[in-house]
């Protein structure tokens, strides 16, 4: 995307069904589907007919002025990276909550209006998300309501590297007190087995010795006697 924003292409439909994962290990991240693409240079005004998938669309393009730029496809990646935390890929936001009673094309334009005026935000419902802290403060850098405030995709490419090393060093951290919590119960359970075998053998031994006591005591007796 950073590759496309620099030679002025917009994608402007950036959305799960549009991106293509490669097996593991590398997962080869590619964008498809480029039908809505355009190649188009700054302060040229687009046309005012909406482009692109409703749930994913920038307030800037539901405001139908033609008066958006690259930022627009950042602001559907932010939401892209929402969509991946709640597992939902029609889209960040709550369709039956926000639709209810409302059906067909009027249900589509009450989405489109309701973001662009700000009144419904892709971030919103995230408090139950369970996703590292830097990628959400990268998913709300993207969603930001002005597009100058949006971070382009080189910057998002650092960020979003960055949190993986951070995750790489915790997971690796566990690991190792994983490990080293797995050793020290091992050492403690030979240390009580030790213990164990030890007064098992004390046992033996005291038991082996008391009737050679008694013998002597039996002959001393015996002896008086005589």
């Amino acid at each position: 995307m950073g590759y496309l924003h620099a030679a002025d292409v917009l994608h402007r439909d950036i959305k799960p069904a549009n991106i293509l994962l490669g097996p593991e290990p590398q997962r080869t991240v590619k964008v498809t589907d480029f039908g809505e693409g355009r190649k188009v240079a700054h302060g040229t005004r687009m046309s005012g007919l909406i482009r692109g998938t409703p749930s994913f669309i920038a307030p800037e393009v539901g405001r139908r002025t033609g008066d958006y730029h690259t930022p627009a496809d950042v602001w559907s990646f932010g939401c892209l990276l929402v969509s991946m935390a709640t597992r939902a890929p029609n889209g960040p936001y709550n369709p039956e909550r926000l639709m209810r009673g409302v059906g067909g094309t009027k249900s589509i334009d009450l989405l489109i209006s309701s973001v662009a005026a700000g009144t419904l935000h892709p971030t919103s419902n995230l408090q139950r998300c369970d996703w590292p802290p830097a990628v959400r403060r990268v998913a709300e850098m993207c969603v930001a309501a002005d597009p100058l405030d949006r971070p382009d995709f080189e910057q998002i490419a650092r960020d979003l590297a960055c949190s993986a090393r951070i995750s790489s060093m915790r997971e690796s951290e566990m690991r190792s007190r994983s490990n080293t919590g797995e050793l020290g119960s091992r050492s403690r359970s030979n240390t009580a087995e030790m213990g164990l075998r030890s007064r098992s053998n004390t046992g033996e031994v005291g038991f082996t010795l008391e009737p050679h006591s008694e013998s002597e005591h039996e002959h001393e007796q015996s002896v008086d006697t005589v």
